[in-house]
């Protein structure tokens, strides 16, 4: 009993990592077109052995009368959908990877992480097959998105959050490291990343409980960490980067995204925990 005792704290939600899924997105400056949705779902008809599930995105239009909300029927209704997501799921309604693209971005997200090269090399594939054929829409932004969990491994109102943070942290709101019951903390902000780009930073820290696999309430501890980086912004050199002409510049801007968000990821959790999921807090 001391033994289990001793052993009550918080966990990565996999031994090697505590990564529950990462986002990578594309936003456009303009709506696709028609056929630059047709041309999309074409395309990622490519990828039916790796992202075999298939659904169509499409919208619904509502009207408020003396009926109530009633939805739109559009008799003209038009056979192109508003996007597209391919998928592969674990046979129970867990999505394990998309590819989602919409009339406004492209968007990877996997709960399938290994490596950040593994991972980019991926999500990399699927850009450099989509980007150069979607017709005139430039890039008005792209982001990349992190959320790590933990889970309490005691009974849920024992959870200490002192044991996970770093106690200085300028992510977390102080008070977080007393609360016994559920708690959430989010932090933003502007930086100037270069003379065309905006950078926003943004960290969501929320202490939840839920269902364990045996249906077993338990606390959990969500991460969110996101950086976005924005182009033609006031104030800020214009720039103008097309589909054709993106491919050299993601590669840059992703590995360095990664780069910044371990370095915020590290200023969140204690060195304790940094060890457990492999980060080193004082690499460069």
């Amino acid at each position: 009993m001391a033994n289990a005792a001793a052993q009550v704290g918080f966990r990565p939600v996999h031994e090697a990592h505590a990564i529950e899924h990462l986002l990578a997105t594309i936003h456009f400056d303009r709506p696709l077109d028609d056929n630059g949705i047709r041309t999309a779902i074409e395309l990622m008809a490519h990828f039916q052995v790796e992202l075999p599930g298939r659904s169509e995105i499409r919208g619904m239009g509502f009207q408020i009368g003396p009926q109530g909300v009633m939805p739109l029927m559009q008799a003209g209704l038009t056979e192109v959908p508003d996007g597209l997501v391919r998928f592969l799921s674990d046979g129970r309604g867990v999505m394990i990877k998309e590819l989602r693209i919409d009339r406004q971005s492209i968007v990877f997200r996997t709960q399938a992480y290994t490596r950040w090269d593994a991972v980019w090399r991926e999500a990399r594939g699927y850009i450099q097959a989509l980007l150069p054929r979607l017709g005139v829409a430039n890039l008005s932004a792209y982001s990349l998105a992190y959320v790590d969990k933990f889970i309490w491994t005691g009974p849920p109102g024992s959870a200490q959050p002192a044991s996970l943070f770093r106690s200085d942290s300028p992510y977390v709101a102080s008070k977080s490291f007393q609360a016994t019951d559920l708690w959430h903390c989010h932090t933003g902000r502007f930086e100037v990343a270069s003379a065309e780009v905006k950078r926003l930073e943004a960290v969501n820290i929320d202490c939840a409980d839920e269902q364990d696999e045996a249906g077993q309430p338990q606390r959990v501890v969500r991460i969110s960490t996101t950086i976005t980086e924005v182009f033609n912004q006031p104030g800020f050199t214009p720039h103008k980067v097309n589909g054709e002409e993106a491919l050299p510049m993601l590669d840059r801007a992703f590995p360095e995204l990664h780069r910044v968000l371990k370095g915020v990821f590290s200023q969140i959790v204690s060195d304790a925990v940094a060890a457990q999921v492999g980060l080193d807090v004082h690499a460069s």
